[in-house]
């Protein structure tokens, strides 16, 4: 089976770059394109037909609602997660409403994203969003930028650095 394309679309440069490198480590998708803006998306998918689109809900100078509701237009097979930093059940539902496949908290562990990208891909059908169902294990990028993962451990200072058996990630 080849492993899903994703999108990862969020204005935090930081949050783009560790998702990216998590996504490569896990080993399961492949990254075909990163940006920051809705303009670049629209413009990305035009020429790339993702699997996947990670998505910001709150990125600038746009309505993340039509954003998502237009990049489904142009591509209508395509799955979304649509990440955020807050909870509104109000947003989550209009979200849902455009087709969006699944929300998540930015806090959300890693596991739970890599269980998610693996049963969107695995599924015709959208998963549905249930603020109850998320257990915050562990976050994926908190006020100091750590986490736990696996057996690796990641430092950012202006380069990656990989680190074997430290059991934390730190960005």
């Amino acid at each position: 089976m080849n492993k899903p394309k994703i999108i990862i679309v969020d204005n935090d440069l930081t949050f783009r770059q560790g998702l990216t490198f998590l996504i490569d480590v896990l080993n399961k998708a492949q990254v075909i394109g990163k940006t920051s803006t809705g303009k670049e998306l629209i413009q990305l998918l035009s020429n790339l037909k993702p699997d996947l689109i990670i998505i910001d809900v709150d990125i600038p100078q746009i309505n993340g609602v039509e954003l998502m509701g237009s990049a489904l237009k142009l591509n209508p097979h395509m799955k979304i997660i649509a990440i955020t930093n807050f909870e509104n059940d109000d947003y989550i539902n209009k979200l849902m409403k455009v087709g969006v496949s699944k929300f998540l908290l930015k806090s959300t562990a890693i596991r739970e994203l890599e269980i998610d990208i693996h049963s969107l891909m695995m599924s015709e059908k959208n998963i549905h969003y249930d603020i109850r169902a998320i257990n915050v294990v562990t976050k994926l990028f908190s006020d100091d930028f750590k986490m736990k993962f696996g057996n690796f451990w990641l430092k950012n200072n202006k380069n990656f650095e990989l680190h074997k058996n430290r059991g934390v990630i730190s960005i």
